[in-house]
């Protein structure tokens, strides 16, 4: 899963799509397949259609923001949750 801390500002969002080796959004892990995450989030993970745990042909993020700061992310694997 991927997890975000992020402030996003009255009718802002924040988005993301996850890439292959060469740039190309993934199945089902597209912009548009992305979930908008709105208000002020200290650790939430992103969703898109395809799930909320990133495939292994994943190689890139892009985030999208929109009147939104990022202030950290991290991967999450089962063994680094707490």
């Amino acid at each position: 899963a991927i997890v975000v801390n992020t402030f996003v500002k009255t009718g802002g969002a924040l988005r993301a799509e996850l890439l292959d080796g060469e740039g190309r959004p993934l199945p089902g892990f597209a912009l548009g397949d992305c979930t908008a995450v709105t208000g002020n989030q200290r650790r939430t993970g992103l969703r898109w259609n395809g799930g909320k745990i990133a495939p292994g042909t994943a190689r890139q993020i892009r985030f999208h923001l929109h009147r939104a700061f990022l202030y950290g992310y991290v991967a999450e694997t089962p063994a680094t949750r707490s």
